[in-house]
């Protein structure tokens, strides 16, 4: 076929050898441009083998200038598709200068194979490094921990210079499918979630979290004065962009200050507190978390705060004060934070009958401790034992009848099949649900 194209292209007039030959590089371009945004496709399907592979045959015919990219998302698809050893082999044969737009993905994606590698192969690597050994294959544990941390520390150090570079859907990451590109809007604003995450590891990092967190939420971008970056954008449409997540790193910090969990746990506490420092110490938490709403500034990160609120108070058997701040977070904003509260909600509006139970003395007063929720009338019956084996058959009865009125739709129907459960008691609430 390329002879016969050579063939045809000889007895052609200049003009007509030039308009073949731009023809020809047309379509060597719209099939490179093509068979790229396939690999993409797959890519953003989750199919990262495949995507791998065709990134991979890419990279014989692409343009210099963009290699770097093809190269990139090549070993985040390997990365993704699990050939750490792949993926190992080709970051650390690849040398790419610091003046390349794309270094700062360049040095993250190297640390992150690093971790990967050595999450997934430690076991079988050498416990010490092998005198003149130059394979990366036969490096020590010791080797990788020390560059992840220096790979970290080079971002530490450039992390402000990062405020400009912008992510969204086409930019690479790793896997953005489902990426929240409010919550992590820049290239900084990934760094500062990637090192609040690792920086009470092992690794050695130059600064703290709270001082970190501090600089994220009031740093505000200046104008780059050294080389373009990557999608860079004035620093006024960056500070735009930040509005939500500066807040967001400020209610990071204010979670550590006030000693509240980072992972919200959304169980019902039904512990008891026994003692009385314990419950001052919870309830002066919660008049500082009704403070800090006011500093806040945007829709979302009041939401997300309305959302720890509802969390302390669950702590403090609060249920209506919980249910108004879900109430409140849900109404303000709706996103994967505050959807927590629609299953706090449910956990809130259950029925709950808690009781302590045991044998007693009939000469004695008879005191049984008792926690109710959304129940607003309380039967409760008294039965006679005579022998001690009689008490675990009459427990289970009165247990499986009492989880049979808290799931039956109508109590009263119920009891009209059971009129042995008599002496009601009515309980008097001002809401049904608290």
């Amino acid at each position: 076929m390329l002879k016969k194209i050579e063939t045809m292209i000889k007895i052609l007039s200049f003009y007509q050898k030039n308009k073949v030959l731009l023809f020809i590089s047309i379509s060597f371009n719209i099939v490179f441009a093509n068979s790229l945004k396939v690999a993409d496709e797959k890519f953003e399907k989750g199919f990262f083998s495949t995507a791998a592979k065709l990134y991979e045959q890419q990279l014989k015919s692409v343009k210099e200038e963009q290699l770097s990219e093809v190269k990139l998302k090549w070993l985040q698809s390997l990365v993704l598709a699990d050939f750490y050893e792949k993926a190992l082999i080709e970051i650390t044969s690849w040398k790419l200068s610091e003046q390349d737009k794309y270094f700062p993905f360049y040095v993250l994606i190297k640390l992150k194979i690093f971790q990967k590698y050595i999450e997934h192969y430690s076991q079988q690597m050498q416990r010490t490094d092998i005198e003149n050994e130059d394979s990366i294959l036969k490096k020590s544990p010791e080797y990788f921990h020390e560059q992840i941390t220096t790979n970290y520390n080079y971002l530490i150090e450039k992390r402000k210079s990062y405020l400009q570079l912008m992510l969204n859907q086409k930019m690479f990451l790793f896997e953005s499918r489902n990426a929240d590109f409010e919550n992590i809007p820049t290239f900084y604003d990934y760094l500062v979630f990637e090192f609040i995450s690792h920086i009470n590891s092992d690794l050695k990092l130059g600064l703290t979290v709270n001082e970190l967190l501090l600089e994220a939420s009031a740093t505000k971008p200046e104008f780059n004065k050294g080389k373009a970056l990557l999608s860079e954008v004035l620093p006024t449409e960056v500070d735009k962009k930040r509005a939500y997540v500066k807040e967001r790193w400020l209610i990071e910090l204010k979670k550590r200050q006030l000693d509240i969990a980072l992972q919200i746990d959304f169980e019902i506490n039904s512990k008891n507190r026994e003692e009385e420092q314990e419950n001052i110490y919870l309830a002066e938490k919660i008049k500082k978390a009704y403070l800090f709403i006011n500093q806040l500034k945007t829709f979302r990160a009041k939401a997300e705060w309305y959302v720890v609120i509802a969390n302390l108070e669950m702590q403090n058997l609060n249920y209506e004060m919980a249910y108004e701040a879900c109430q409140k977070a849900t109404d303000l904003h709706k996103s994967v934070s505050t959807a927590k509260c629609i299953s706090l909600e449910k956990k809130i509006l259950e029925k709950e009958l808690v009781f302590e139970h045991s044998s007693f003395n009939t000469q004695q007063e008879v005191i049984v401790p008792l926690r109710i929720r959304n129940v607003d009338r309380l039967y409760y019956k008294v039965f006679q034992i005579s022998r001690p084996s009689e008490w675990t058959k009459k427990l289970d009865e009165f247990k499986k009848s009492n989880t049979q009125l808290l799931t039956q739709d109508s109590v009263q129907a119920y009891l009209a099949q059971k009129p042995e459960l008599s002496s009601e008691i009515e309980i008097k609430k001002k809401k049904i649900f608290f």
